[in-house]
């Protein structure tokens, strides 16, 4: 379990963006809570399309969090590629759900096989599962861009460099760059993976299932306006 104690840290980056930053937060207790339920219930990892979002939700949680711990201490630039495979995990999810189940029980007992298969021409690359994931979109746009910060953007990572009695010392810190989009989207992203989880294992009330509808309404509202 996350408490704001260690989930929310109150500085520069924190207070620029702090609606976002609570988003998290309010995401943050509905994980919680979901948690709470799926321990009690003992649910083992099945061989199928359930087994998919058990796997891929734990990997995304890990991510998302590490996302958010990034981006609260200013290191938005350097949060980029966790989101961009944040991205990928919601692909491969929805790729998973409209393929048959022989991927799905590769993709949990032989991962290596099961990426040689999408190498088979009618599985090839992320750009063939985004089509199949309806994710073409997001795709093009962020997935695309997240790359080219990665790869392209060094602003703000450049080491300090000073001497001090004939020694060289290198300081690297914060970077304050890309901070909302890495926020909003691996909010976004995350709270995607985190619908299938809820609704695959009934986790949730309605109403906090509509209070995480809401919140990928506003999410996908504030992505589009950015």
């Amino acid at each position: 379990m996350i408490a704001k104690s260690e989930f929310i840290i109150e500085n520069i980056a924190y207070l620029k963006y702090q609606d976002l930053f609570d988003l998290n937060l309010e995401l943050i207790n509905n994980v919680n809570k979901a948690l709470d339920i799926f321990d009690q219930k003992k649910i083992k990892l099945e061989h199928d399309f359930k087994g998919v979002v058990q796997i891929i939700f734990t990997k995304a949680f890990t991510l998302f969090v590490c996302v958010h711990h990034l981006c609260n201490l200013g290191f938005g630039l350097e949060a980029c590629i966790l989101v961009r495979a944040l991205l990928e995990s919601v692909i491969e999810l929805k790729y998973l759900e409209k393929e048959n189940s022989t991927l799905c029980q590769l993709f949990l007992e032989n991962p290596e096989q099961y990426f040689k298969k999408l190498k088979d021409k009618n599985h090839r690359r992320v750009i063939e599962r985004a089509k199949v994931a309806r994710m073409v979109k997001h795709y093009d746009r962020w997935y695309r861009d997240l790359s080219k910060v990665f790869h392209l953007d060094y602003r703000g990572i450049l080491p300090k460099i000073s001497k001090s009695q004939g020694i060289l010392h290198f300081e690297i810190g914060p970077s304050l760059n890309h901070l909302k989009e890495s926020i909003l989207l691996s909010s976004y992203y995350f709270n995607v993976i985190f619908q299938y989880f809820c609704k695959s294992f009934e986790l949730i009330d309605k109403e906090d299932l509509e209070s995480s509808e809401k919140n990928l309404q506003k999410l996908e509202e504030m992505i589009l306006s950015t």
